[in-house]
């Protein structure tokens, strides 16, 4: 099983790393990730804006647990996407709650996450804020239309990934040599920072 982290290809992570840094100037945003897993082999490709959150959740072994991602895959069985509020999924055991004080510890709360299931792989995106933030999942729905683009934008460019991921033997350098050949994914067509809009604002 092969898990390979994007953000060893420049053009790549820095085209994640300019959703999240939408996702902090504009909502308040603390921490982004991605992945594209294949539901076939469970090879799957990933980023995320900070790893240290990530090795505290793989070492304490906290997927066999957290209501959120449980949630998510109960979902998936029945839908092909799905998108949720993380506050809107109570806590129900003292292993959940353990596992959300330690993402708040890390500064990582109130986050929104979103799923899709298609052709055997889920592309997951999930983005979150600080605990103090009450309406970020609320901002990022009232901007749904532009977070969907992103999405599409995701999307398009993994599914390039997915013939590679469904084979049992996926190496990270075939991987590799196929980003190379791939157009670059780019959200800055989408986005218009809040003073190139106070400019336009003159205009229109």
């Amino acid at each position: 099983m092969l898990s390979y982290d994007l953000c060893a290809i420049p053009e790549v992570d820095a085209f994640f790393s300019s959703i999240h840094n939408f996702s902090v100037a504009e909502f308040g945003g603390t921490y982004s990730s991605f992945y594209h897993e294949s539901q076939l082999t469970k090879n799957k490709l990933f980023w995320t804006s900070e790893t240290s959150w990530g090795k505290v959740y793989v070492e304490n072994n906290y997927i066999q647990d957290c209501h959120l991602m449980n949630f998510g895959r109960k979902v998936m069985e029945r839908r092909s996407y799905t998108c949720f509020p993380w506050s809107a999924i109570r806590e129900e055991t003292r292993a959940q709650k353990n596992i959300s004080g330690a993402r708040r510890e890390h500064n990582i709360d109130l986050g929104l996450s979103m799923a899709n299931l298609r052709w055997n792989c889920v592309t997951g995106l999930a983005l979150s804020t600080f605990p103090q933030n009450k309406v970020f999942s609320k901002d990022l729905l009232h901007n749904m239309k532009l977070l969907n683009l992103i999405n599409y934008e995701l999307f398009k460019f993994a599914t390039n990934f997915n013939a590679l991921l469904h084979k049992t033997s996926c190496h990270q350098l075939d991987l590799l040599k196929l980003s190379y050949l791939l157009p670059k994914p780019d959200i800055s067509k989408y986005i218009i920072d809040k003073y190139e809009l106070s400019l336009l604002s003159k205009y229109f």
